[in-house]
Formats: C-alpha cells, structure tokens, sequence
C-alpha cells in the first residue's frame, strides 16, 4: 500500500469617478538604509526626553512620489530603523501648507493637528504608519510642513530612536531638553542636514470606474490608481467595462459588487477580508489570501473558483454561501475554517483536489541587547527555499519571535550587522524547545545557520468539505472507492446511486448486497466483507466495492459525494 504524505487522497472525491491619471494612494518621499545617529534628533530619537520638531516636503518631491492634484492625507509615518527603548507619550503631529522649501527658517504657527496626542511606542524595522484623526487637505500647489512634538520622557533619556534619513540642506529643525511637559509650544532653533523619510497615504480605498478599458492595471481605471497591499479596492456594478486580470494583482480588502474577469495565470493577492456580492468570472487564475493577518471570505451568491490559495499567517475563514472549488484548493503555512461551505468539484471537464498541506514548524529566535536600546542597525534575515520571510532584530533588551517554517524546507539565517555589534545576541530554539544555534555578542555576518524544519502535522483545515467524484459512462458495473474525508458513512451514498442489502439502503430486503468493504488481512478470496449497514464508516485508506449501476446500458452518468473533515497528515 502507498503512503501519501500530507495530502488528501482524492480517490471520492451610480456615480463613476474619473482619476486623475497621476494620482497615487500611498507614496513615499526617500530611499535608502542611511539611519540618524542614536544621539542625534529624529522623530523617535528620546536622547533627550522630549523634542519639537519641523520638517518640509516640497510639491516636486510629492509629485516625483506618484501624487499630483488636490488630495487627502488619511495616514502618515517614518520607517523606524530602531525604535526608542521607552515610549513617547503625548506624541503630537501637525501639518500645514508652506511656500518654504526647507526648515531653515521660522516655520511657527498655522497647524492643523492631524494625529491627536497619544503614546508611540514603535515598531522596529517598518513603517510606523499612524492613522490620521484629522485628515488633511492638502491644496496639490503648495509645500507641506510637518511638525512633531512629544512631551517629557519617563522614566529617562537613551541613546535609541532611529528612523531612516535622506540628505537635505536644512532638512530638520528642532528644539530638544530634559524639561517637565510637552514641547509642542515651543520654538525648534537647531538644523540638521538631513530629513526623515516619510510616507504619506491618500486615499485607504480605489474604486473601480472602468472609464477607459477592462485593464486592472491602468490607473485610468480607478478613483485612486491602481490598488496595492495597503489599498482596499471595490468594484461596483454599472461601469462601463468590467475589470480583467492578466498577470499578478494585489489588494487590501477586496469588495466584489459587479463582475470581475480573472484570466488564466492570473493571480489576485488579497491581503485583508473579501466581500462577494458580485460575480467571479474564472477562466482558470487564482484568487489568494495573503499577508501576516487573518482573513475572510464572506460570500454572498455562488461562487466558482479555478484556484483559491489561504497563505495568510493568520489564518482563513469562510462565511456566508458554499464556495465551490473547480481545480484545487491550497493551504500552505495557514490554516482554513471551511464552515462546512466549501464543494471540491467533480465533472466531465475534471476532479478537483486539495493541494498538499505543508504544516507549519514553530521555531522561537530569542533576540537580546546587553544595553537594552535594540539592535543600532543588525538584523536577521530569515530565507524559505530561498525567498526572504522576513527581518528582524532586538527593538529593546530583549525580544522574542516565533517564526513560523515550513515542515521540509530549506531555512537559512543571514545576518547583517549594524552599529554597536558588541551588544548584540540571539539564539534560534526547536519546536521541541532546544538551543539549535546561537550568536553574539558580535555576531557573525553573512549566512550563519542553515536548517531543515521538522515537527508534527498539525491539521491545517478546520471544518467539513464535500469532496466529488464524476462518473461517466463505462462498462464497469462495480466501481472501486474510497473516503477523501473522515467519518463519511455509508449512508451518504443513498442520494446518489440505488443501494441494497443491508439495513438503511434502498432495498434492504432484495437478497443481494451492493456494497462491499476489503479486509487486507483475510485469506486469498475471503476479503470482500458485505455491508452491515448506512452506518459503516468508511475509513480512511479502507477500499470498497460498490455497485453504482451500468452507465453502459442507458444510464445518465452522475456524480457521487462524501462530506467530512478532509484526511490530513500521513496517510
């Protein structure tokens, strides 16, 4: 008999806006590694316990990021190389409009506030994107000066707080002190040289308009440009050309209202939730749920999909009505609750399947910083077969991640240093809880620790799937099956073919038996046991023999189903 690793046996189975063409939703002004020192004045930087800020970002250099016209600014941030060892508390910013080109002069007065005083505490190695409680309207003629201020820091100063800086002439004002209270009412009086990095995001959702063609990727398309990871994308009904998909899509959340068209090798990552209302007409792509969170498919009418992948860290759930799966549904890394919603298809065309499930093998890497401000710049970064899954590195004394591997892959660990090297140490731990590597302080460079994952499978899918099998026409009266899900009876067989003798089929009393099961263990010729009734479970890997009529002789072909949590792990 076969052994089949970690994979199902599939044997049963209104108005419309026009764009502005140079419009961009998220755009980002700088580029580079180049990080302020930990003594010297950033947006983070707590070397002194509270600071004032002011910076200018100028039309040109908003323009050459992507975004042109009069637009609001709904979020902004800094990418934090090494975030404060403490928090900042009453952590203010405000913008306004200016015809100054940098921060070499008096830039007091006239902001509005747009994120409300609060504590920020930082995320190390990303954009700390802070949701604006005011947006701002920004007139798309003038210069925006951003102002950041905070109040006192307890319980003391530290040399922490980096963000990453381009060179620029007069790029930062500031004022910074050790004083009790907000600086927000105070004046900045020194200058740097450079500015921070920063981002800022337009619009949190582009909608389908269709003005000009059926292309996802023609800005002319949508309200906001063309949807990326951080931008939710709707389709609404009534446009005058449906989208089409050819080639890699990407979105945040994704509501479905109208019709989509997604083609053959085409692929549509979904990083948040999707709301289907409308209609998916796949022509053999793939829709994909993505990214470190969770996510949902509420489906709200039929739904038939080529190929539907939950890659999310997170995890995937479905709501609302069945999904049906026409060629193959993947959970790779992830889990799925299927609700008991989802159909596994079968029909002349083809018989779909669940693709092989790669389990996830949690790995700790324990990070530390004999100082306690973070790692000034080192990292680690962390490669699956190759593709980078992610950086990290200490934001304090001590920090802690699970890293999620897959079971059988190639991991390697390779580490880049930074500043105040002898400060830093890691150790990588097992799923069984041993030290399998360790470094520091002054970690070694380069790829330092190879690795194959190996853990227990761990049942990815959470829930029924119904699982079909087509039958043509042949001339084969017996037909020999078997179970793709746990707990099938015998009895889910009655909806779809005339069964007899045995208790619970159709003609319990006709004096002959139409249904078998296989005793591999019982003399040559003796292991053909007839069934005892609809309640018999078919047990995983169990052959049996069933009539299921002659579709030779005139009989329609039909389909047979069985409905259970799918086999999973070493079959």
């Amino acid at each position: 008999m076969n052994t089949f690793k970690s994979y199902i046996l599939s044997l049963v189975v209104g108005l419309i806006l026009i764009p502005d063409l140079g419009f961009s939703q998220t755009i980002t002004i700088g580029s580079g590694n180049a990080t302020n020192g930990v003594t010297t004045a950033s947006p983070v930087n707590i070397y002194f316990r509270r600071q004032v800020s002011q910076m200018v970002y100028t039309v040109a250099e908003l323009n050459a990021a992507g975004i042109s016209g009069a637009s609001t600014i709904n979020e902004i941030g800094f990418f934090v190389s090494n975030k404060p060892i403490y928090d900042i508390p009453g952590y203010t910013i405000s913008l306004k409009h200016t015809n100054a080109t940098n921060a070499a002069g008096n830039l007091n007065g006239g902001y509005t506030t747009v994120v409300n005083s609060h504590t920020f505490s930082g995320v190390t190695g990303d954009w700390n994107m802070m949701t604006c409680d005011n947006p701002f309207n920004w007139n798309g003629t003038q210069n925006i000066a951003v102002q950041v201020c905070w109040s006192q820091v307890a319980p003391s100063w530290d040399p922490s707080g980096q963000v990453r800086v381009i060179n620029a002439t007069n790029g930062y004002r500031y004022r910074r002190n050790d004083n009790a209270g907000s600086a927000c009412g105070s004046n900045p009086n020194q200058t740097l040289n450079t500015k921070p990095q920063i981002r800022f995001v337009f619009e949190t959702e582009t909608v389908w308009s269709g003005a000009v063609s059926t292309d996802w990727f023609n800005p002319a398309n949508w309200s906001a440009d063309v949807p990326n990871e951080d931008m939710d994308a709707r389709i609404p009904v009534g446009t005058p050309n449906d989208p089409s998909i050819v080639g890699l899509a990407t979105c945040n959340n994704f509501t479905l209202e109208g019709a989509l068209n997604l083609n053959g090798a085409s692929r549509l990552n979904i990083y948040g939730d999707m709301l289907q209302n409308g209609t998916v007409n796949d022509a053999g792509g793939t829709i994909a749920f993505v990214g470190l969170g969770s996510n949902t498919l509420t489906n709200n009418t039929s739904l038939d999909l080529t190929t539907l992948n939950c890659e999310s860290k997170g995890g995937v759930t479905f709501t609302g009505n069945p999904i049906n799966i026409i060629t193959s549904l993947g959970v790779q890394k992830s889990t799925l609750q299927t609700n008991n919603l989802v159909t596994i298809n079968s029909d002349a065309a083809g018989t779909g399947r669940i693709d092989e499930l790669i389990t996830n093998c949690f790995y700790t890497l324990t990070m530390t910083d004999t100082w306690g401000d973070g790692w000034n710049g080192g990292f680690l970064e962390v490669f699956e077969d190759g593709v980078s899954i992610g950086t990290y590195a200490a934001t304090d004394a001590s920090d802690t991640e699970v890293l999620s591997l897959g079971n059988g892959s190639t991991i390697d660990f390779v580490y880049t240093a930074g500043s105040f090297e002898n400060e830093n140490a890691y150790t990588i731990t097992d799923p069984g809880g041993s030290v399998i590597f360790t470094d520091g302080v002054n970690p070694s460079t380069g790829t330092v620790f190879s690795t194959v994952p190996a853990c227990t499978f761990t049942d990815p899918i959470i829930g029924t799937v119904t699982v079909e099998r087509y039958i043509d026409a042949g001339e084969t009266f017996w037909r020999y099956l078997g179970s793709a899900v746990v707990g099938a009876d015998i009895g889910q067989f009655n909806d779809d073919f005339a069964t007899s003798g045995y208790p619970g089929s159709w003609y319990p009393n006709f004096g002959w038996t139409s249904v078998y099961s296989y005793l591999e263990s019982a003399p040559a010729g003796a292991g053909y046991i007839p069934c005892s009734g609809i309640s018999d479970v078919m047990i995983p890997g169990q052959g049996w023999q069933v009539w299921s009529g002659d579709t030779s002789t005139g009989t329609q072909p039909f389909t047979i189903d069985l409905t259970g949590v799918p086999n999973q792990g070493d079959i």
